[in-house]
């Protein structure tokens, strides 16, 4: 098992790494195929976690469950393999489990300690600029498909279990080999041909089914298939991270292992029962003690206005002020939704004055039309009253709208707004105000498997995709606005294309009665956001803010210039919470840090979604804002990051410096436009001529090249290598700026791009270089 050798002094004193390089394959760790030079002896903390997980199954289920686990673990690459994942996952709900015992905390001290091995700092290369930072974790970006048994029966004892029934259970017709499949065994599989599948599919529904999914175009190639189990969903093994089905049992099943009790076919959206599983949710996360973090604070103020719903005796709407009118209660609901093109819909909002329709504060604040309103407006009525709530925020309704109304005030309370509501309610269905939320859905398939005596269970088709129906399938989320929402939001109610989610700070419910769990996602979906990332390690708190600016750089605006303004309320939360510094979309953790140096270091998208070249924002004068060229926040387009060496990159603090060090207050949105925005740093010339093939050098411009109007381009020194090479072989990350004036005070520049190349190109290092501020 491992490498470790009985040279105890030896090995503690050995300067390099381990130069053994054959171990046994099934226990290797993933660096064992990676590592570039040697391996650490943390090769052998990884090997015995794979024998102690083996003693585990073997002790729990037989020698026959433990041959079954080899034979899924055929194959795979230098990456944690998913079936280890998913037995870990089964053997954690194993009643041994439950309770307190030896094996519960062995397979604990397995899954924290042994199969997660944190590597040894990267070596400095003068080659080597891929990613540095630490990786994600397993699971970090991949969804985790919980079965949640207790919370299903729960709501179904309030709705009753009859409406899980389908309105058609007529039994699949099935061959004799699915006839026969026993689904509930430990680590069961399918594994078969593609060809048998398509000659069975004739007399059987399920070979049909699997032969069309093996089928699709991103489905693995060759002839044989192998199909596992993942708790209550099927898997292609094939890396894949979706499930290509889902298995939803009846009440009256009872197998020997989780499988989740759920819907088959989804209840009509607002009907009592879709009602009653909102409810529920927000019942549970009320009052279960595993929701701290999604409780309410202390509301200190409530929205400038909010709009009554009215109650079962009088359900007028109207619009009232809070620091006038009485309130029953602080508890509000509030509307995320995309206001759709305004010139095929003219919006519906409130204006200081419309003498054409009327639709003024004063005419509100005695009744708004429940007609006039469009349909979204309509439906989060009807959702507010459901939930038993009496009063709503609407942001076009209650902020006053155009060039005389508040929303430049009310832009920098949307914070409070969204991080104060009981819950929030996003139309991600809608492309617009006028398409609504509670429309009739199409339905999903599903076979009803009812075998001889056996009760009916259902195989149905994988709907359960946050990712797709909200994050990234939604027209509503791709507006810059929305993540700021979501975020801020304590919890939300999302009312998506196929179904309705709810997130929350235990992570996202599905209306199937499904759960849902991912490391990335619960960054934004944190209630007391960034609080849960506070908790990472200093790696992963970069990973997080840099895949926060990254996703909102690509996100759009209909006015472009809200670009500084619709995130400021999540960069106020972070600065607070990292106790940094920092404005732009820069954040900066003091000198030696490197947070500040690591920020400045940007360039330019280039994933396939991404403009050749960003485009400056034209902030108008009016609107009073100044964001300089060295913050993405001053251009459109999409954002990444260089990534120097984590821990091995020496920081240029002398090089450039931040100018709001010694100022007072460092926030970006509009209140502070007329605080120094200028970087105070040292510009050097450079010359790539006579570069060769193998030479690091890598330069990614902002806009086009002839940005620089003429003037050579210089740079500024951000980051290096530590020790450990010559300085003519180190590796300089670094900014690219151009002279813009010149005056008795100084010069100024403004940035161009970043990028990185060997420290021979850059002229005078040892020169003082020229001193300057950069705008």
């Amino acid at each position: 098992m491992g490498l470790a050798k009985r040279h105890v002094v030896a090995t503690q004193e050995r300067p390099n790494l381990t130069t053994t390089r054959y171990g046994t394959i099934l226990y290797e760790a993933p660096e064992a195929v990676t590592a570039v030079r040697g391996l650490s002896r943390l090769y052998d903390i990884w090997s015995m976690g794979c024998i102690t997980l083996e003693f585990i199954i073997w002790i729990l289920y037989g020698n026959d469950e433990l041959n079954n686990f080899y034979d899924q673990m055929k194959g795979g690459n230098d990456q944690f393999h998913r079936t280890v994942t998913d037995w870990m996952d089964h053997i954690q709900k194993d009643p041994e489990c439950s309770q307190d015992s030896a094996i519960r905390d062995l397979l604990y001290i397995v899954r924290t300690k042994l199969l997660v091995v944190p590597l040894p700092p990267r070596r400095q290369s003068t080659m080597g600029m891929g990613p540095s930072l630490a990786p994600p974790a397993p699971g970090e970006s991949d969804w985790e498909y919980l079965v949640d048994e207790p919370f299903a029966d729960k709501v179904l004892k309030k709705i009753g279990y009859r409406a899980l029934a389908p309105r058609s259970s007529v039994p699949a017709k099935l061959c004799r080999d699915c006839n026969g499949r026993v689904f509930w065994k430990g680590g069961f599989t399918i594994e078969d041909t593609k060809e048998n599948f398509r000659t069975r599919a004739y007399d059987c529904q399920f070979c049909e089914i699997l032969y069309d999914i093996c089928m699709k175009p991103d489905a693995p190639r060759g002839p044989k298939v192998l199909i596992e189990r993942h708790q209550s969903v099927l898997k292609l093994n094939s890396g894949s991270p979706l499930p290509i089905l889902s298995i939803v049992r009846s009440n009256s099943l009872k197998p020997p292992i989780a499988i989740q009790l759920g819907f088959p076919e989804l209840p009509e959206p607002g009907t009592d029962v879709f009602f009653h599983i909102i409810n529920e949710w927000l019942n549970d996360c009320d009052h279960n003690t595993n929701h701290k973090d999604c409780k309410g604070f202390h509301q200190t103020r409530l929205p400038t206005r909010l709009i009554d719903v009215g109650t079962k005796d009088s359900q007028i709407l109207r619009l009232i002020e809070t620091h006038e009118d009485p309130i029953e209660t602080k508890e509000y609901i509030a509307l995320s939704h995309p206001w759709g093109d305004p010139e095929k819909h003219p919006p519906f909002r409130t204006l200081p004055k419309d003498e054409v329709n009327g639709r003024t504060v004063e005419n509100f604040k005695k009744a708004i039309p429940y007609n006039e309103l469009p349909a979204t407006f309509q439906d989060a009525i009807i959702t507010t009253r459901a939930i038993g709530m009496r009063y709503l925020w609407i942001d076009c309704i209650c902020i006053i709208q155009g060039p005389d109304g508040d929303f430049k005030q009310e832009a920098e309370r949307m914070e409070d707004v969204y991080s104060g509501a009981y819950c929030v309610l996003a139309a991600s269905r809608a492309t617009g105000v006028r398409d609504g939320f509670l429309g009739k859905r199409a339905q999903r398939k599903y076979l009803t498997f009812k075998r001889g005596d056996e009760e009916p269970f259902y195989m149905c088709e994988p709907i359960d995709n946050f990712s797709h129906d909200v994050l990234e399938g939604s027209v509503m989320n791709r507006r810059g606005w929305i993540l700021q929402e979501r975020a801020l939001a304590r919890r939300t109610v999302f009312f998506a294309r196929n179904q309705t989610y709810f997130e929350c700070g235990n992570g996202v419910r599905c209306e199937t009665l499904a759960q849902l769990h991912n490391n990335l996602a619960d960054f934004l979906g944190d209630p007391k956001f960034p609080e849960k990332s506070i908790r990472q390690n200093r790696g992963r708190k970069i990973v997080y803010f840099q895949d926060l600016y990254k996703q909102y750089s690509r996100l759009e605006f209909k006015e472009i210039e809200d670009r500084p303004i619709a995130i400021a309320g999540l960069e106020n939360r972070l600065r607070t919470a990292y106790k940094t510094g920092g404005k732009f979309g820069i954040f900066d953790d003091g000198p030696g840090g490197g947070l500040f140096h690591r920020s400045l270091l940007w360039v330019r998208g280039e994933e396939e979604c991404d403009d050749k070249t960003l485009s400056p924002i034209e902030f108008s004068e009016h609107r009073n804002i100044r964001v300089p060229t060295w913050s993405w926040m001053a251009y459109k387009g999409g954002i990444d990051y260089l990534e120097p060496p984590f821990k091995t990159t020496d920081w240029a603090g002398a090089e450039v410096q931040p100018a709001w060090s010694s100022a007072k207050d460092s926030t970006s949105d509009r209140t502070n436009m007329d605080a120094e925005i200028a970087l105070v740093a040292t510009v050097r010339n450079y010359n790539v001529a006579g570069r060769k093939s193998d030479d690091p050098f890598k330069l990614v411009y902002d806009t086009d090249r002839t940005g620089s109007d003429g003037q050579q381009p210089q740079c500024v020194i951000v980051a290096k290598p530590k020790d450990g090479i010559t300085e003519r072989e180190k590796t300089y990350y670094v900014l690219i700026v151009t002279l813009t004036s010149s005056t008795d005070k100084g010069k100024i520049y403004r940035r161009l791009g970043a990028g990185y190349m060997h420290a021979k190109f850059i002229i005078g290092l040892n020169a003082p270089g020229t001193e300057g501020l950069i705008c």
